[in-house]
């Protein structure tokens, strides 16, 4: 298999403009090597239907299908079963050999939104609405003196590209004393603004894999105003057009001041485990 860092680049594309159901999508795709044709491939697509069924279509390099002339590592095919509106999700995955011989894949996701009747055209930056129940689970000096107990967390998610969003999310933290420390139940009302890049998984199911962080503000029952900041990792997986199942575990970092002195103290640290819905 070739390194990743290798010149060898597929380029995928969609048909532009506007697409109404029933309408065939042109899907296309280059590849390269040091930026000279590389012919000896294959593409294919996962395509990800509005209702969350997944299908599969294999690119050409013929002449026949949209391509270009035959042989010259630009790939095409119409895809034509869209007689369902809303987004389509395509994974494209090109094969191939470079100089050396060597067997290289390279993945590219795109996403079309298809027309229905009376429908509006939404714009590509659109806004993703997602609430998460589950639990806390204290690290550190925080488990020597609490337990787990429940975390609560809404988002609004702003897609900057179809694999990059910008989140605001608003959490509950709660956790329980334990008998002999002589502290009230610990928690933390947390508010943050996050990064999140998607990653396609290969297995053609529409479930994708995310990495997120980023940095808030974190109030503790006791009074004292925090910052801090959380990192997560998860998967999504599609629900029909319109929903998507999200469970993910996310690892939080509280800088704590005393409430009354307002003095740093011990960090606090602790995982949260959630399971989301995200609706458009």
């Amino acid at each position: 298999m070739a390194a990743v860092g290798s010149d060898y680049r597929m380029k995928a594309s969609l048909t532009q403009g506007t697409i109404s159901v029933n309408q065939p999508i042109h899907l296309g795709a280059e590849l390269t090597e040091a930026w000279w044709p590389a012919p000896n491939a294959a593409v294919s697509v996962d395509i990800t239907k509005p209702d969350g069924s997944v299908v599969n279509r294999n690119l050409f390099d013929d002449g026949l299908h949209g391509d270009g002339e035959a042989g010259d590592a630009i790939f095409g095919v119409d895809f034509t079963d869209t007689s369902q509106k809303r987004y389509y999700e395509f994974l494209f995955r090109g094969t191939g050999l470079t100089e050396r011989g060597e067997t290289i894949v390279r993945e590219e996701l795109l996403a079309k939104y298809v027309v229905g009747p009376r429908d509006e055209i939404p714009s590509p930056r659109h806004l993703i609405s997602s609430f998460h129940v589950g639990a806390t689970c204290p690290l550190g000096d925080l488990n020597a003196q609490s337990d787990s107990n429940v975390h609560v967390r809404a988002d609004v998610t702003y897609m900057l590209k179809d694999y990059l969003h910008l989140l605001a999310m608003i959490g509950l933290n709660q956790f329980t004393a334990e008998h002999n420390s002589g502290i009230e139940h610990p928690r933390w009302i947390n508010s943050s603004i996050n990064i999140k890049a998607l990653f396609p998984a290969p297995s053609g199911t529409g479930l994708r894999c995310y990495l997120q962080g980023g940095s808030g503000y974190y109030r503790s029952k006791a009074g004292s105003n925090d910052i801090g900041f959380n990192v997560g990792t998860g998967a999504q997986i599609p629900i029909g057009s319109l929903f998507r199942l999200e469970f993910g575990i996310d690892y939080h970092h509280v800088i704590t001041n005393n409430a009354t002195t307002n003095k740093k103290e011990e960090p606090a640290d602790f995982l949260t485990l959630q399971l989301g819905v995200l609706f458009r």
